[in-house]
């Protein structure tokens, strides 16, 4: 009875899990719908620095280019640009820098990644030299523990004789 119970258990595991896997590829093949134009601005707007202001994106800024550039990317969204051509023709205006999220190519890609591997190379080589010291300590600790025992046999012998 218990064999039963078990295996109808295991079988009712395996029917949930299937029916969580084929929910969530249910969901995850459902496509969102196309942004409204009204995102598309937000978006745009929040990727887009201000041309004269420091570290602020144009929907932050209220200066004078700020709103010029505001309206010059609301004109291309309405005249059916993609979101690439327009961040392509703001950075033919202005630069690579006026962008808020940097390009992944070339140069940029070195200054993310460089630094990254010499934290993973630096940890890694912290760990081979923590683990051979802990190695180290081990074999001496053995090396002890067996000098001990020799000696404990030898006391041992000599009281048998």
């Amino acid at each position: 009875m218990r064999r039963l119970a078990r295996l109808l258990g295991s079988r009712a595991a395996y029917l949930v899990l299937t029916l969580v896997a084929a929910g969530a590829l249910v969901l995850g093949s459902l496509h969102p719908a196309a942004p409204t134009r009204a995102a598309r601005l937000a978006a745009l707007e929040s990727e887009i620095k201000c041309p004269s202001c420091a570290d602020l994106t144009i929907a932050q800024s209220d200066a004078a280019a700020a709103v010029d550039l505001r309206n010059e990317v609301t004109d291309l969204v309405e005249a059916g640009w993609s979101d690439a051509a327009i961040r392509a023709r703001v950075v033919a205006q202005y630069g690579s820098s006026v962008l808020e999220v940097p390009d992944s190519g070339g140069i940029s890609v070195l200054v993310w990644l460089v630094p990254s591997l010499l934290v993973a190379l630096c940890a890694g080589g912290l760990a081979t030299v923590l683990y051979r010291r802990q190695c180290a300590q081990r074999a001496l600790a053995v090396v002890a523990a067996r000098a001990e025992d020799e000696a404990l046999v030898a006391s041992a012998r000599a009281v048998r004789r």
